[in-house]
């Protein structure tokens, strides 16, 4: 019975980890983009 406790908690933690991370994958993904279409908005601006 513990045990089984204790193996659902490491797979919550395992679970919780990986979601962290894709998480923050995204969220590098997602800045990078932005900053790419803010110098791009930047460059039109200048361009006009």
């Amino acid at each position: 019975m513990s045990e089984n406790v204790v193996f659902n908690l490491k797979k919550n933690a395992v679970a919780e980890l990986f979601f962290k991370s894709l998480k923050a994958e995204w969220a590098y993904k997602y800045n990078k983009w932005s900053e790419a279409e803010l110098s791009i908005q930047e460059f039109e601006i200048k361009k006009i």
